[in-house]
């Protein structure tokens, strides 16, 4: 066995017990070298190559060297109020903001190596900041460059391999009902009110019946644009459905949950090797969505092998699914381009038929007897929020004091987009007493009748008054 195959063994039983070197020495390092390196090779428990992982080193102290018989080191701190010795372990840095030490982030290649070049000698403190899928973060390390090897020789070039836990569980979500044009997702919207069926499909490990996992658990953890209904969750193995409080537990988690599938290396006899678990419930958009702004509601994995304390984190394999809700301007003027306030409007909803009241909170279908009536304020402006993609149709039920109702409707449509369009229409009242055609229905169509017929009569009656004239006139 090689020196740096040695070092790296004596390294990993360091990492384990968080030392990094011992006080006293035998023998002094080499004055003319001012650098070393420091290269990580991270693999898993089966010695498999991790690629992406990863770490980045802080510069926590200088070191210096005492002579005599023995050589002692002495560790010069380079963070503010904190003292280092021999005794300083990795995890004592836990609550100190390193923000402002000196360090290098990098991340290993597909032989899940990497090497920190032309480092300064001192003291560094190694730590995991990017994991691949299903990783479990390595414990942080403190490492000495140089570093001495059984007190006698010191080593510049260091290497260090600290493993990872990984497992091979997925987890998916997509909303119940979405649709795609080849194989691309199309945009979802909704309604401020709207209810929204999601589903969740998590794939076990291909090892959990033979690891101790002790923990295995799915969180939902939505934005407060959504309301989640925990009693509609629902979870199956297959065909088979699992019974809450026996086969899992739920726990509200803020504005989402958590689904405990396994807790204390406790499980149900359901759950296998490679099992799909899915997960369907249903969640209410609020009045916190934000028009033209997606809303997301992602979920993630999270797990324990053993009783050690290190959580593993798995996100989903593609993107939460965004939800969108859109807002649509009116502005009523006059034949002169300026604002009319207090004309109002229902909206009715092409696609499904209904007309639409608002309750201050949520949209609702009900019949036009009860649909909201929409005032332009002062400004002529009415701001409808909230609203899904679709063909809408907008009828203006109250006219302005001394201007005439809109003959026809005007029908619109809100088109699904992720840019944040907003959607608007002017519409331009008349006077009364203009060349404005009454509404269909109205008392006024009969008035028209009347007169128009009348002239009508008369012209047939003058016509033929001529014509009579005229053949008199030829007789004599």
């Amino acid at each position: 066995m090689n020196t740096k195959k040695i070092t790296a063994l004596i390294l990993t039983l360091l990492i384990a017990v968080s030392a990094f070197s011992t006080n006293t020495l035998a023998a002094t390092w080499d004055p003319d070298r001012t650098t070393g390196s420091l290269e990580i090779i991270k693999t898993d428990k089966n010695r498999n190559p991790l690629e992406g992982v990863e770490y980045t080193i802080y510069h926590v102290a200088n070191i210096t060297q005492t002579t005599g018989p023995n050589v002692s080191i002495v560790y010069n701190s380079l963070v503010p109020g904190m003292t280092i010795t021999s005794a300083t372990t990795a995890a004592d840095f836990d609550p100190v903001d390193l923000a402002d030490l000196t360090s290098h982030a990098q991340k290993t290649d597909e032989d899940g190596s990497t090497t920190f070049q032309n480092l300064p000698l001192g003291l560094y403190l190694a730590v995991e900041t990017e994991l691949p899928a299903g990783a479990i973060n390595a414990n942080n390390f403190l490492i000495s460059i140089p570093m001495s090897v059984n007190g006698q020789n010191w080593l510049y070039d260091v290497v260090a391999e600290p493993k990872n836990i990984i497992t091979d569980a997925t987890i998916e979500k997509e909303i119940i009902g979405g649709t795609s044009v080849n194989g691309t997702p199309l945009v979802h919207s909704a309604n401020i009110g709207d209810t929204i069926t999601y589903e969740i499909t998590a794939k076990l490990p291909s090892n959990l019946e033979e690891e101790n996992y002790t923990l295995f658990n799915i969180l939902d953890t939505p934005g407060p644009e959504l309301s989640i209904d925990i009693d509609s969750i629902a979870i199956n193995v297959g065909p088979v459905g699992l019974i809450r409080n026996t086969d899992y537990t739920v726990t509200p988690n803020g504005s989402g949950f958590t689904i405990s599938l396994i807790n204390s290396g406790n499980h149900s006899d359901k759950l296998h090797n490679n099992a799909v678990v899915t997960v369907m419930y249903n969640a209410t958009v609020t009045d916190d969505a934000v028009p033209g702004v997606a809303f997301t509601n992602g979920a993630r994995i999270v797990y324990e092998i053993g009783n050690t304390g290190a959580i593993g984190t798995i996100p989903p394999t593609e993107p939460p699914t965004d939800v969108y809700t859109y807002s649509y301007t009116i502005l009523k003027v006059d034949e002169n381009g300026d604002a009319l306030p207090g004309a109002g409007f229902i909206i009715q909803n092409l696609d499904g038929g209904t007309y639409m009241a608002w309750d201050g909170t949520a949209w609702g279908a009900t019949s036009r007897a009860n649909a909201t009536v929409f005032t332009s304020d002062a400004n002529g402006h009415v701001n409808l929020s909230g609203l899904a993609e679709g063909d809408y149709r907008i009828t203006e039920v109250n006219a302005p004091a001394g201007y005439t109702l809109l003959r026809n409707p005007i029908d619109i449509r809100i088109n699904a987009a992720t840019t944040g369009e907003t959607y608007s229409t002017t519409v331009v009242d008349t006077p009364q007493g203009g060349i404005t055609l009454p509404e269909t229905g109205g008392i006024g169509i009969y008035i028209f009748t009347i007169g128009g017929a009348l002239l009508i009569a008369a012209a047939v009656i003058y016509y033929l008054r001529a014509r009579r004239k005229s053949s008199e006139n030829q007789m004599v």
